[in-house]
């Protein structure tokens, strides 16, 4: 759960349920945000392969098997936890499902990929070099 006042705690138990599923489960808004975030989602799940249709959710839900991978050198390297999170998962076999949630308007901060055209820009670069790197 990020700590910007987006997530509903009253979700977490519907994420957790859907863990009997799956190793990962994302809380996903995917009618969130502007129309560019659709064109990025949809770009980055066909470079990545990962089929969530709210891909930079930080609102998930862990198994311990998951959580034994992301504190891993492997794990705590990745800088975009959202992408990087999903391809470390999936390239040790973990199956993610998602579940449909509403999100707040931010209440605190600002989104670290979304600001502005030059941090959406460097986000894409980090991201299709970490799907590169992930995929060899």
């Amino acid at each position: 759960m990020d700590a910007d006042g987006q997530h509903e705690g009253r979700y977490i138990s519907k994420l957790v349920d859907k863990l009997e599923e799956s190793q990962i489960v994302t809380g996903s808004a995917s009618e969130r945000g502007i129309a560019y975030k659709g064109i990025i989602w949809r770009i980055l799940r066909l470079v990545s392969g990962i089929s969530l249709s709210d891909i930079t959710s930080g609102f998930r839900a862990y198994t311990g098997d998951v959580m034994k991978i992301m504190v891993t050198y492997e794990g705590l390297i990745i800088d975009y936890q959202c992408i990087g999170v999903l391809l470390l998962c999936k390239k040790h076999g973990f199956v993610s499902k998602e579940v449909s949630v509403t999100m707040n308007p931010r209440k605190y901060g600002n989104s670290r990929i979304f600001k502005n055209s030059f941090d959406i820009i460097r986000y894409l670069v980090s991201t299709f070099l970490l799907i590169g790197v992930k995929r060899w």
